[in-house]
Parts: C-alpha cells; sequence; structure tokens
C-alpha cells in the first residue's frame, strides 16, 4: 500500500494526526460549496442507459463557461452561491433542450425513432411520459 493510501484509509495511530490534518483542510476548502445541482437526470428518450448522459457535461461545460466555481462531490456540483448553481441550472436546462430537440432533428424520418418525439416533447414540457417497458 502506497504511503498516502496508508494514512488516508489505513488505522495506523501514529498517522492519526496527519489524517485530521487532511479532513479539516478538506472540510473548510468544500464548507462554501453548499448550493447544489444534482448530476444524475432520468434518462427522458427512453433509449440507452437509464441516466441521461448529456446532463453532466452540459451542466459541467456551462459552469465553466460562465467561469462559475463549482465542485463535484459524489453525483452533484456544488456552487458559493444559490444565485450563480439556479444560472448554471437554468441555462444548462436551455442547452439539454437544444440537444434533444438536435438528437430529434436526425432521426426525424427514421421509424424506428418516430415514438421518440411525442414522448419528449411531452416530458420537456413538464407532463410525464407514458409508461414503457420497451427500450
Amino acid at each position: 500500500m502506497s504511503y498516502s493510501k496508508r494514512i488516508l484509509f489505513g488505522d495506523n495511530p501514529a498517522d492519526d494526526g496527519i489524517r485530521q490534518q487532511i479532513v479539516q483542510r478538506m472540510e473548510q476548502w468544500l464548507e462554501p460549496f453548499k448550493f447544489t445541482i444534482p448530476m444524475r437526470r432520468r434518462n427522458r428518450l427512453n433509449v440507452g442507459p437509464q441516466w441521461d448522459s448529456w446532463w453532466p457535461s452540459i451542466i459541467a461545460s456551462t459552469a465553466k463557461e460562465l467561469k462559475i466555481d463549482f465542485v463535484r462531490i459524489n453525483d452533484q456540483l456544488c456552487f458559493k452561491t444559490q444565485a450563480e448553481a439556479e444560472e448554471v441550472r437554468v441555462l444548462s436546462e436551455k442547452r439539454h433542450r437544444a440537444e434533444i430537440e438536435k438528437f430529434l432533428a436526425t432521426y426525424k424520418d427514421d421509424p424506428q425513432y418516430a415514438h421518440l418525439k411525442g414522448r419528449t416533447v411531452r416530458s420537456l414540457d413538464g407532463q410525464a411520459p407514458q409508461a414503457s417497458n420497451t427500450r
């Protein structure tokens, strides 16, 4: 086991002091990032995986373009203020909707994907799509 892993994850009492320092520094650094946006979002197209693969990259790129500081903790992006989080979320929603519409435009004449248009439009307008066991 490497030295850093031994310190962080080991149970040797000799490493308790440095382990506590690391924890305190991380808590101080993460403390201002209280406002979150979940990075997991249900895949509304009902094609592919359960979680939307576009959403995490869209919100991260939006925050970077707006030059807003953020931290990724588990499956969420954390921001310093509610206003920053809301600004990123609103712009990301618009970009996400545009990506879905671009995707649908690509397959608009393909009969295999004809069922997607109605489902996605209802989903984007706030209505839940009908349950489907086909994927």
